[in-house]
């Protein structure tokens, strides 16, 4: 499980870190209102303790809740629900608003 976490984090870190320099075209392209910010200025200020993982390729990213279960056997398919941000916390991308998680396998 907890492999499954970092690598769910992962994916969500790096489809922030390759919106992020597109997140004032998002932006421009959203009504106001459709604009959704996850996170306030207490959940962000939360967040900036949390140690940044980095990986040798060079991806960082934020174990935020870390988990304690078995991870999944290579090859199992697991769902999972995910929120994608840009670095400034506004939310580009989310499977709650599908309704829909995220197959991986």
């Amino acid at each position: 499980r907890r492999n499954f976490l970092q690598q769910s984090v992962a994916f969500v870190a790096a489809a922030a870190v390759l919106a992020g320099s597109q997140s004032g075209a998002l932006a421009a392209s959203l009504p106001p209102q459709d604009i959704k910010v996850l996170c306030d200025a207490e959940c962000s200020a939360a967040l900036e303790s949390v140690e940044a993982v980095t990986l040798p390729s060079g991806l960082k990213y934020k174990e935020i809740v870390p988990g304690n279960g078995p991870s999944p056997p290579v090859g199992f398919q697991v769902v999972a629900n995910y929120v994608a941000m840009t670095p400034n916390l506004r939310v580009f991308d989310s499977s709650l608003e599908k309704g829909k998680p995220y197959d991986i396998r």
